[in-house]
């Protein structure tokens, strides 16, 4: 198939690379990707990666200047959206008008226009949601973990943060208006589809908040740090915390379960390396480590997504493609986080003859809400890390230790 890579940016390099390393075992067809961008050139990044391949490769400014050179059939073709978000609809609007059935759509998909009119194109067309980590290594581990010791979720928190600060001074991922996305369009999406996937949507959102980003020059509003805390069907708590002003990459799932059970997992990113091992995930009963999965290979999830992608495309494989209720019920939620950011709007929650949290749960909360966000709640993130860490160097080693595959062997029999 044909694959149209919309937007030259950070995003469009990142699934390029990796359609580039499928097509070396054969999966797509490298010489059938076409670009488009309104800015009629090459990222920084795309450009030597290109300059790497070989060959000829333009940028178009529209679909129709590509159509017409290139005279690609829409029927055999898939866009794959790397533009900001806020933009996507308006794209898959203009390229229905050309025939284009199939879409890939980075995070977060927000839809802003009529929601009638919305649902009657997406459900005449076919999305696949990027939603790379639910592709992990990582990620299989978990719920292979949960449903072999039936484990029951009490609390779940993330911890996905980055220095975003140099990217963000470059203006990426910023809307045309040059407004920055704000700090729950950057990372939170991946969290929110994670814990989504493992253990059902969030139904009631409890407290919402963000901090901005300062740089030297200027200050971009909500762009710096964020909080969600919010509860599924169930009444379990999530608390997802991002900051993208940090001095390191975190990717970290920690979830406590009913029963004194805990899990630590850690995600490889897809654009930034750790040291020593990539990604792995633990779990404890107590004190007691039951048992550990570490990839000291690449986890490459992005390749692993997009090579899903193309599979359901090319096998039309309906159970791959998101649904309309999928699609605008992380629409709504998305936008309602939007809508409450820096407010306080679940009055007493900390009284539990309002709410049905327990005691445990009403810790976290009071951690994370009342503008702790880069206090008590940082400071339980550390204190994790650090017990974590005493955990690790007493049963199974230092986390970020490169080891070999006879000692990862020895520790996955344990």
């Amino acid at each position: 198939m044909n694959i149209v890579i919309v937007g030259t940016g950070k995003a469009g390099f990142l699934h390029f690379k990796s359609y580039y390393d499928l097509a070396k075992g054969g999966t797509c067809d490298i010489s059938k990707i076409y670009f488009i961008d309104r800015i009629n050139a090459f990222g920084k990044e795309l450009s030597n990666l290109l300059l790497q391949v070989g060959g000829y490769y333009k940028v178009y400014l529209d679909i129709g200047e590509l159509i017409s050179e290139t005279k690609i059939n829409p029927q055999d073709t898939i866009i794959d959206l790397c533009t900001p978000s806020g933009t996507f609809f308006e794209i898959i609007q203009k390229m229905t008008e050309y025939g284009f059935q199939n879409y890939i759509v980075e995070k977060p998909f927000i839809i802003f226009e009529d929601c009638e009119q919305s649902q009657s194109l997406i459900e005449k067309i076919k999305i696949i949601k990027i939603e790379n980590y639910l592709h992990s290594k990582v990620h299989h581990n978990i719920r292979n973990f949960i449903d072999r010791y039936q484990l029951k979720l009490h609390i779940a928190v993330t911890n996905f943060s980055k220095d975003r600060r140099l990217e963000s001074s470059k203006a990426r991922a910023f809307r045309e208006s040059q407004l920055p996305p704000s700090v729950f369009e950057i990372e939170i999406p991946h969290q929110l589809y994670i814990c989504n996937n493992l253990f059902g949507d969030i139904t009631d959102l409890v407290y919402v908040n963000s901090k901005d980003m300062v740089l030297k020059d200027r200050v971009l509003k909500d762009h710096g740090q964020g909080v969600i805390i919010g509860k599924n069907a169930d009444g379990n708590l999530y608390i997802h915390y991002s900051n993208l002003c940090a001095n390191r990459v975190y990717r970290y799932l920690d979830i406590f379960f009913m029963n004194n059970y805990y899990l630590h997992a850690i995600y490889a990113p897809i654009c930034e390396n750790l040291s020593g091992v990539e990604a792995g995930v633990v779990l404890f009963h107590g004190k007691e480590l039951i048992e550990s999965r570490f990839f000291n290979e690449a986890d490459n999830n992005m390749l692993a997504m997009l090579s899903h992608a193309i599979q359901c495309f090319e096998e039309d494989k309906s159970e791959g493609f998101a649904t309309w209720n999928k699609i605008n019920s992380f629409s709504e939620l998305m936008k309602n986080v939007l809508s409450l950011t820096n407010k306080k709007f679940s009055e007493g929650i900390m009284n539990s003859q309002n709410h049905d949290f327990d005691l445990m749960q009403l810790w976290f909360i009071q951690l994370f809400s009342n503008n702790k966000i880069d206090s008590l709640g940082c400071d339980f993130l550390d204190f994790i890390e650090k017990r974590k860490m005493l955990y690790f160097d007493g049963k199974i080693g230092v986390e970020f230790r490169q080891i070999s595959k006879e000692e990862g062997d020895k520790l996955w029999q344990k």
